[in-house]
């Protein structure tokens, strides 16, 4: 029975994004957000045309998802299957007092380089401050000095629960990063929260005349407000992509509002609903307490990215080791086996 599923995240043209995912509840799946998301956070199927999210079990029919809620800070997402799934392993969170240096990890992933699943593990480094992508540091007794493409998501394992979900790796040093099981378990209480979507929305209506007024809050939770003819629209929409980026861009973007309207009783409600940790108002663009080289590992194949002007971000290539500068990525038709890797910036 499968503890892990490769995800593979499917686009036109034949683009594709790997990664792993396991089963939080029966119809609840985990994985890194960078996976299933872009460079700015937002998921793919907000960005892009006929976006699948699709988990393939071993033996069985491939298993497809929806989009819920994701964490940029901590690089986390849950996602739904479509249709009732039955006979799914069911993995458990461990209590965060679990997690401590000097045990035992284990995971179950599904790197590029190997046709199945693979297993990896080590010693629990250091557990830093906070509830971001790399609060969980890792030495793997594999090592780091192939690339690890597709183990994105995967559980950090101590015994039978689950500490932790993996996010990245430092390559040349032997070490892993993780999410700890506190974000996740943050995430999964946020997720039940959906009525902030209207309430936001409403609040939106209420205080903007018309979809242009809002342009500035669409920096922070990019989305194209000019393609909106009605306020009750566009502000449906930014509501609910600030919710689906999760509970610091949601306050990020609350912040944002009680700028513009200090005295607002219903903002400071909204707020109130939050337990977000400080430093929220930056959620959305914090960079990764980890060391500059260590790298989201998800894969991307079956992908050229064409430039969208004014936007850059770094990118690594697998094959050289060598930082370079490039556009924005944008899928296009065009066939390629590069190995792509990720960091995150403003």
């Amino acid at each position: 029975m499968n503890i892990t599923y490769r995800l593979r995240v499917l686009l036109d043209g034949g683009s594709e994004k790997r990664g792993t995912a396991w089963f939080l509840r029966k119809d609840l799946v985990v994985t890194a957000l960078h996976v299933v998301a872009d460079d700015t956070g937002q998921w793919l199927s907000g960005v892009f045309p006929n976006v699948q999210y699709r988990l393939e079990p071993k033996g069985a029919a491939p298993i497809d998802l929806e989009p819920v809620v994701g964490d940029s800070r901590a690089d986390i997402a849950l996602l739904k299957p479509v249709k009732p799934v039955t006979g799914a392993s069911v993995l458990v969170l461990a209590a965060d007092a679990l997690a401590k240096t000097g045990v035992r990890w284990e995971t179950v992933g599904y790197p590029e380089f190997h046709p199945d699943a693979f297993g990896l593990g080590g010693t629990l480094t250091a557990i830093h401050a906070g509830v971001s992508q790399s609060t969980v540091q890792l030495n793997t007794r594999e090592g780091t000095s192939i690339a690890w493409e597709g183990i994105s998501g995967s559980p950090v394992q101590i015994g039978s629960e689950v500490a932790g979900v993996v996010t990245r790796v430092t390559y040349g040093t032997n070490t892993v990063w993780a999410a700890p099981a506190a974000a996740l378990r943050a995430l999964l209480e946020f997720s039940r929260s959906s009525d902030l979507i209207a309430a936001l929305s409403t609040l939106l209506r209420d205080v903007y005349r018309e979809p242009a007024d809002m342009a500035h809050l669409s920096a922070w939770i990019p989305t194209d407000l000019s393609s909106y003819t009605t306020l009750a629209d566009a502000a449906r929409s930014l509501a609910e992509r600030a919710w689906r980026s999760g509970p610091h861009a949601f306050a990020t973007l609350l912040a944002r509002l009680a700028d513009d309207h200090p005295d607002s009783p219903r903002i400071a409600e909204l707020q109130s609903r939050l337990a977000v940790p400080p430093g929220a108002r930056d959620g959305i663009s914090q960079a990764s307490t980890a060391p500059s080289k260590a790298r989201p590992c998800a894969f991307i194949s079956r992908a050229s990215f064409a430039s969208t002007p004014g936007r850059t971000r770094k990118s690594w290539s697998i094959a050289s080791s060598k930082e370079t500068s490039s556009a924005w990525p944008r899928p296009t038709a065009a066939w390629s086996r590069q190995p792509v890797e990720r960091s995150r910036s403003p």
